[in-house]
Parts: structure tokens; C-alpha cells; sequence
């Protein structure tokens, strides 16, 4: 089949030393700006506590609960996180390389499932929940093994789940990191599962644009050699990049206007949590419009509140955004029609 060789606009740029340079994907290394303010936000929402808080207390569980990692001894995380970087920056050869980055990408799937011990949909998301009830959710913990991947100078990020292991669909149910290798390969990291590499069907991910993209994965392995687009165009892996920093800090807010107490998705709505719904996902929306959960889903709000033109012009958005990725799941025009 002829491949379509897709260049993307800004990128996914290695330094000749490895080093992670940003892109659309990144970056949010652990340490960095970018996830600190992921963390900010959570405690700003929270109205309590400060990034230093979450800081702290994962420093402390993963001195304490982290399994070890051989060849790197060192039991305080930034230290730890700055030794195996120059641990991987002196390995010379893509493949030597690329094993070690599996062999990390398996250590910090342990590590989540070491240190965030409770799972939790309805709070799961938070950094302060994390913090102060050991709770997490895909996001969040997706979100961790990528920044810290990052900070080791790592290629990694998120994507959003759309067919899962088993080719069930859902609206962008799931999120999981994916693992740029130094030998040109992808690879998924899921610690909602319990082995660390696993193979799921659909994602959303950047190639010129958003787009769900089938990986397709070498005989026998979770390694993925290419991606299919619903049109059928085959991409090559280089040629596909994570979601990028603004469409991830959507995505809290996504969930924020999801789970908010009361609010969309409560058996029994209230205006106070509708009115909070529509705080969070307008949030989420000014932040990456194209992220089409969150406007589907403020249209949802909106129609809860009696706004029904202003919901039709949402799912409208929504159902034009959904088209141009490759697939539009039933609950827009069921919502459009309805």
C-alpha cells in the first residue's frame, strides 16, 4: 500500500544528544513549567494547598514505595530522574537506547501503580486528591508517567483512547502515554492495565491535525510500526506526535465540568452544579476549542439549562470537529436530532 508520509508542522525535534525539545506533543517534563501548572490548577480549583504540596508528597511515597530500578540507586526522585537521564543520553546506538527507554516505560507503570493506590473516577484527575487521598485516573497518571518520562529526556505524551484493547468504541473514553523510541517506534503505556505495554485499537493523536489513527503493531509484540487513518492512509510513526500541552490542561478541565457534584452527569441535576459544569467546560473549551469531548459535552450542559439554541450550536461543533478527525460517535446527532 502506498504510504502517505505526513510531515508535521512543528514537529517532534531530537537533538543529536537525545535531548527532548519540545513540539506539538510537549513539552511538560516532570520538574518544568508546564506540568506545574497542571498541578496549580488542580489546588487553584481546590481553593487550597499549592503545587509544592503534591511535590513533596510524591517525592516522599516514591522514596518510600517505588520499586528499584537497577542500575540507578539513587531514592530521591529528582536525583533519580537526572541520573538515568544521563544514563540514556550515553547510550550511543538506537537500539540500546530504545531498550532502555522500554525498560523505564515498564518502571513508572510499577511506580503509579506503587504509589497512587486508590482509582477513583470521580476525583482521580486531581493533583491535590492524588496528594491527600492517593487517588488517581487515567489522566493523571498518564500525565505523571509523561512528564517524568519527559524529564529523563524521554519522547512521550498523551493521547485519548477512542477503541480500546478489545476494539470497544467510546467518545474518547480513555487516556494513556505514548512512547516515542529512539528506533522510530511507538509504544502505548497504560497503567489502568495490568501489564505496562498494551495495544489498543483507536487513539486521537496529531498528525497535520488531530485525527484518529489505528496503530498497527509488529507480529507478536506492542511495538507499533505505523498508523492507519479511518480513510485508510498509512502514516509512519515519526509522522505522529501526542497531544500538545493546551489540549491536555482541556482535558482536566474536561473532567472537572464532568464529575463536578451535581452537576452533567448526576443522576438528580442542580442549577448550582449545572452553573458549575458550564464554569469547568467552558474553561476547558476556551482552552483547546478542538477538543471535541469537552464542547460535546457543554452542549449537554446547556441543553440541561433549557439553552437549547446555544446546545445545538455546540453539538453542531462538535459533530463538524468529530467529521474532520475520521468518526463521529452516535451521541451527536442523537443530541443534534433529539
Amino acid at each position: 500500500m502506498k504510504r502517505l508520509l505526513i510531515a508535521i508542522a512543528v514537529g517532534l525535534t531530537v537533538a543529536a544528544s537525545g535531548a527532548y525539545e519540545g513540539g506539538s506533543g510537549g513539552p511538560y517534563p516532570y520538574l518544568g513549567d508546564n506540568f506545574r501548572a497542571f498541578v496549580q490548577d488542580s489546588y487553584t480549583e481546590a481553593h487550597s494547598g499549592s503545587p509544592g504540596d503534591f511535590y513533596e508528597w510524591f517525592g516522599t511515597v516514591f522514596t518510600e514505595r517505588a520499586p528499584e530500578f537497577a542500575g540507578v540507586y539513587e531514592r530521591d526522585l529528582p536525583r533519580f530522574l537526572d541520573a538515568e537521564k544521563n544514563r540514556i543520553d550515553a547510550i550511543q546506538t538506537p537500539y540500546a537506547k530504545t531498550a532502555e527507554e522500554i525498560r523505564v516505560g515498564r518502571y513508572l507503570h510499577q511506580v503509579v501503580k506503587k504509589t497512587l493506590l486508590k482509582f477513583s473516577l470521580d476525583r482521580g484527575f486531581e493533583f491535590y486528591a492524588a496528594e491527600r487521598l492517593g487517588e488517581r485516573q487515567c489522566l493523571l497518571q498518564s500525565v505523571l508517567i509523561a512528564g517524568l518520562l519527559q524529564q529523563m529526556d524521554i519522547h512521550a505524551g498523551v493521547v485519548m483512547v477512542y477503541r480500546n484493547i478489545q476494539g470497544d468504541y467510546s467518545f474518547n473514553g480513555h487516556v494513556a502515554v505514548l512512547m516515542k523510541l529512539s528506533n522510530g517506534k511507538d509504544i502505548i503505556v497504560d497503567a489502568s492495565d495490568p501489564i505496562p505495554f498494551v495495544k489498543h485499537q483507536g487513539i486521537l493523536a496529531q498528525t497535520t491535525q488531530y485525527g484518529y489513527l489505528t496503530p498497527i503493531y509488529a507480529k507478536d509484540s506492542s511495538t507499533i510500526v505505523g498508523y492507519r487513518t479511518n480513510s485508510g492512509q498509512q502514516v509512519e510513526p515519526y509522522a505522529v506526535a501526542p497531544l500538545d500541552v493546551d489540549y491536555v490542561r482541556s482535558q482536566f478541565y474536561y473532567y472537572r465540568g464532568e464529575r463536578t457534584p451535581d452537576g452533567i452527569i448526576a443522576l438528580k441535576h442542580t442549577k448550582a452544579g449545572l452553573t458549575a459544569s458550564a464554569y469547568f467546560l467552558e474553561k476547558s473549551v476556551s482552552l483547546r476549542s478542538a477538543n471535541s469531548l469537552a464542547v460535546y459535552m457543554l452542549g449537554r450542559v446547556y441543553a440541561a439549562q433549557g439553552k437549547r439554541h446555544e446546545a445545538r450550536v455546540e453539538y453542531r461543533k462538535a459533530w463538524a470537529l468529530q467529521k474532520a478527525y475520521g468518526w463521529v460517535p452516535p451521541s451527536i446527532p442523537e443530541a443534534l436530532h433529539g
